[in-house]
């Protein structure tokens, strides 16, 4: 996973390279942010 700030307010998060348990698939990628901002996509980019 990574994380990038992009400019002041912005982030980018990426699980584009994670693996699962066992090296399997991972099925969902929840990210929730400090403002209750919920997201379930590989790369969030979030205001």
């Amino acid at each position: 996973m990574t994380l990038r700030k992009r400019g002041a307010n912005t982030v980018v998060v990426d699980a584009s390279g994670s693996v699962g348990t066992n090296g399997g698939r991972v099925k969902d990628y929840p990210w929730e942010f400090a403002d209750g901002t919920i997201a379930h996509d590989t790369k969030v980019t979030h205001t």
